[in-house]
Order: C-alpha cells, then structure tokens, then sequence
C-alpha cells in the first residue's frame, strides 16, 4: 500500500508490555527498543499530517525487544513511560513526560521483566502496574498519585516447576473502572505443553470467567492462586502447545483474545486462533495458518496478531504463510520466504483475508493497531530482519488511518 510509512528507522517490541501504543487527540504514541544500541525510545506521529518525533527515555538501556516500554496517558496530559530489563535486575523505572527517571526497587530472585498499566477509578483512581518479578511470577506495583511514585503490591498467581520457577505469560485488558481480564498459561512453551486461561481482577479479588471467586488479591510475595484455578479456555497438549498472544474488551465488556499454538517440535507449522467470551461462555476457534517460527532458536515465535481494540471482528496478523491454505509466501519480489501483514474481517462467523503487505522485500511482523480512539485506530507493524530478540534490524513501519 503507497500510504504505509516509516515512523522510526530503528526499533523493536515484544508482546507482553501493554499498552505498547496509544492514541491521544491526534497523536500516536509508541514505545522500542533500538538496535544494537539498545537505546529506550518513544515516538509521537502528528495523525493529521505524519509528522514524526522519537525521543529517547534512556539511552543504551539494553539491546532487547524485552524491554520496551509501557504507555500510559495521564489525566493531566502528560505521557507515563514505564520500562525494566529483561529480567537482569529488580529496577521499575518510569518517565512522566519530560521529568527524569524515576526507580523502583523491588525484592525478586529473577529480575523484573514487562509492565502493564492500567487505572481502576473506583479503587480511587489507583493505577496498576503488572509485571514478572520474583520467581518469574506476576507481580504488581501501585499508584495512586497518577503515576508519580508508585509501591509494591503483591504476587498476583503462584507457579512453581521442576527448577523450582514456572514462567507463566499473560496479557491484560482493563475498562478502566473497576475490572482487570487477563489471559495465561502455565509457562513457557519451551517447557510446558501450555493451556490459555482466564481470571479477572475485581473488587479485591480474583475471580473465573464465570465471577467465581477464586480468592483475594494477594497484598504480600505470596499467593496460593494458581493460574490452573482459573478458567480454562484451551486444553493444550503435545503437537498443541499454546502461547497468549492479546486481549480486549468488546462494547459489553466481554473479553475477546487471540493466541497462537505449534503443532510440530520444528516450530515450522505454527497456527493463530482466536476466543470469544459472550458473558456466559467461551467460543474458541482457529483463525489462520501462522507458517513458521522466527528463528531456530524460539520455536514459537510467530510474527503475532493484532486485535483492534474496538472491533472485535477486525484483526491483523503477521505469517509467512497464506492465512488459509499454509502455503509459503514467496515474494515475487526477491523470490524469498517473508512475513506478511493481512487484515482479517469477520462476517456471518467467517473471517476472510485482504493482504496489507505484498511482495515484500523484507518482513512484517508484531502488529499493533494502537487503542485510545474509537474514530482514529492506526495500525502500526515492524519491517526488516529479525534475528533474536536481541539482534535485529528492524523500522517501525505503519498506515495512520488503518483499512
């Protein structure tokens, strides 16, 4: 598409920080990581007219897409930037617009990773902060003066494995009121044949799908709420090994989610479903061919989906692969195997599939379509080449008014 553009020539993001963009007025945020310098960066993109400005948070922070930052629009207007290592120290740290960083240490025996924010106003106004911290489990961190100091919290779930530390992966939605949804599964797919599940944070507590009460949110490191005694979604299993990938919230505040699974111990036949909840039940289905891993070394890295935030029956996805037959795409650009970006668009429960990218000659891959507006929903992606998470060449590359 001519309207695509590039918005930062250098920059890279992981999945598991929320919100990684987002829309305020008639700007776009969005947070990366540069490599290989490893420089912490946030970008703002003027939607009216395209202009573009990155400013750095912190320089030579750490050359890993694990550490991009967490957005937050504060009341006041004031952007809240909050980011970690991956997982080589116990720092929190944030930036509140332009004021110097701030830090927060907090007691963990493998290092703080990602960051989740998100507002309950009937808890008056407190913000939330949702990270891995000690023994690789989910932790949390409060605010309740907007984002300027912050405290811990407590261990959200409770996950121990053979080596004495699980690490579960979840991702969050909030509606900003009073409830938190968030999605999980037992560890990482390296180690465990994964199920997705779901919990909600409400009033104190956590609760199933249905608003039983599994127990208290936990104030303290410890919890004894494991993700298993949340409500299952997905049964995974060998050759079916699940990976969360999103969340949102629909217009009745039901949850809809995307994750993906691997079907093979290769990582070359890699698939993306989505799943529903209408208040009552989950409804799980496949969604499309997401053709193969990354690099050799993360079997089930796919090149990931995009859920709009405010239309649960748009979607974007990243494969290598055409989304209903499994058969590569090969450019006939450079005659090479590349990730493409494909909207898909549901209708009478059947989604169908309009190419985004085509023929490229690099690959697109971890979009994002950034939430904020209802009547401005920018889709944004990264294009270039992925080599590790910590070695990539890779812009930022978007259409400002998404299809």
């Amino acid at each position: 598409m001519s309207d695509i553009r590039v918005l930062n020539p250098n920059g890279g993001w992981c999945w598991f920080q929320d919100e990684r963009a987002i829309v305020h007025g008639d700007q776009l945020f969005f947070g990366s990581v540069a490599s290989p310098s490893g420089d912490l960066n946030v970008t703002s993109v003027d939607l009216k007219n395209g202009a573009s400005r990155t400013t750095t948070l912190h320089e030579k922070f750490e050359s890993d897409d694990h550490d991009a930052p967490a957005l937050f629009m504060r009341e006041d207007g004031q952007l809240l930037a909050m980011y970690s290592k991956h997982s080589n120290d116990n720092v929190i740290r944030w930036r509140v617009g332009s004021q110097p960083e701030r830090t927060l240490e907090v007691k963990s025996s493998h290092g703080v990773c990602y960051q989740n924010i998100y507002r309950l106003r009937a808890e008056s106004d407190r913000l939330y902060s949702f990270f891995r911290g000690d023994a690789f489990n989910p932790h949390y961190i409060t605010s309740d003066d907007d984002g300027d100091t912050w405290k811990y919290g407590g261990r959200l779930l409770h996950a121990t494995g053979e080596r004495g530390a699980r690490r579960p992966y979840l991702c969050y939605a909030g509606n900003g009121r009073d409830t938190i949804h968030f999605i999980a599964t037992e560890g990482h797919p390296n180690d465990v044949a994964n199920s997705i599940y779901h919990g909600i944070i409400r009033g104190g507590k956590i609760h199933r799908s249905d608003g039983e009460v599994v127990g208290e949110l936990s104030s303290a490191n410890e919890t004894k709420i494991k993700v298993t005694d949340l409500t299952r979604i997905y049964t995974g299993g060998e050759h079916r090994i699940a990976w969360t990938i999103g969340i949102h919230l629909d217009r009745d505040e039901h949850p809809y989610i995307a994750f993906s699974t691997r079907r093979d111990d290769a990582g070359t036949d890699l698939w993306y479903h989505t799943a529903r909840s209408d208040g009552t039940r989950w409804h799980e289905r496949e969604l499309a061919h997401a053709g193969s891993r990354l690099y050799n070394a993360e079997k089930d890295y796919s090149g990931l989906v995009a859920l709009h935030p405010h239309d649960p029956n748009v979607l974007y996805i990243s494969t290598n692969a055409d989304p209903l037959s499994g058969e590569p795409l090969l450019s006939r650009a450079d005659n090479k195997r590349h990730w493409e970006i494909f909207q898909g668009a549901c209708a009478n429960d059947r989604w169908t599939w309009t190419a985004i990218t085509i023929d490229s000659t690099s690959d697109n891959i971890r979009p994002i379509v950034a939430p904020g507006n209802i009547d401005r929903a920018p889709l944004i992606w990264l294009r270039g080449t992925y080599r590790t998470y910590c070695d990539y060449d890779l812009a930022v590359a978007g259409l400002l008014a998404a299809p």
